[in-house]
Formats: C-alpha cells, structure tokens, sequence
C-alpha cells in the first residue's frame, strides 16, 4: 500500500511533512503528532482541487503558508536548504496571495506550490511560537488556523527580530 496526499488547499503542506493535528473540539484541545510515518510516499500537487476554495479560506490557508515559511527561515535549524525554500515561498505567498483570494487561477496554483516549498522548509528547520500560539487560541476562540497565525505573525516577527540578527 502507498499512502499518496492530494492537497485540496494551499496552507497545511500535510502532504510533505511529519506532522498531524487532531482537534478535540469538546476538550479544546489540540494534539500535534511528529512522526516519520505521517509522510506520504507520494504528493500530488494538482491546483485545480484548490481553485473551489472560498476567498476567506484562501486567505486563512495563505497566511498559514507565509507563517510556515518564515517560522523556517528564522528557525534556530534553518540551514541553506530550508532557507532556499522558504525564501521562494515567502516570494510567491507576497506575489500571489491577494490575487489567489480574489479567485486568479494562476495565482492558486502559484500558491499551492508555495505552500508545499513551505512544508519542506519547516520539516527541515521547524516552527516557531507563531504556530504554537495559534494552535492553543483557535480551539479556545473558534479562531481559524491561518487566521491565528496572521494576528501573532507580526508581534512574534517584532520579538524575534531583537535575537535574530539579519535574518529579519
């Protein structure tokens, strides 16, 4: 058996990475899992499935995307490869996302790339506390997941910045 991942939005990057999040939505818990076996032999990468996505999800899964990608880059494991990664990802999320939510087929399929180039440079560097603190707020506030990440990004951006040298 082969465990192939088709991605149907362009944020989680589930389909190249270790990681996996169970909600417990009566507890508001959320349980993060890490293993090697959570990585799927195969990824599909097909842009199409996500051109049906609603502008609101576009825009939660393309700020998770622009998070994954910085969280890599500034990792305290950021290496050249995970940098080269991230960087173009960040590149295509700031070229693409605003036209991706406004339903530009190019931009979605731009944005499923980036999203997935994210997941690979997180996978190889990590995350940082942008991602920890969206996961405990968004059961305990109904917040969405991209949506969280987009309200800490700028204030974890700002704290960082004091230890993290030209990196920002």
């Amino acid at each position: 058996a082969r465990f192939i991942a088709i991605p149907s939005t362009s944020g989680t990057a589930s389909e190249v990475t270790t990681s996996a999040v169970i909600s417990d939505y009566a507890a508001k818990v959320k349980y993060a899992l890490d293993s090697k076996a959570l990585i799927p032999d195969i990824a599909i990468l097909d842009s199409e499935l996500a051109e049906t996505m609603p502008a609101q999800l576009a825009a939660y899964t393309g700020m998770d995307a622009l998070t994954h990608a910085l969280e890599a880059y500034v990792a305290t494991l950021a290496n050249p490869f995970s940098d080269s990664l991230a960087i173009e990802a960040t590149r295509l999320v700031l070229q693409n996302l605003e036209k991706s939510c406004s339903g530009d087929a190019a931009a979605r399929e731009a944005m499923h790339y980036a999203q997935c180039m994210a997941g690979m440079a997180f996978s190889n560097s990590m995350l940082g506390i942008t991602h920890s603190m969206a996961h405990a707020a968004g059961l305990t506030f109904k917040l969405p997941h991209g949506a969280g990440n987009a309200l800490f990004l700028p204030y974890v951006l700002q704290f960082n910045a004091k230890t993290a040298g030209g990196r920002y």
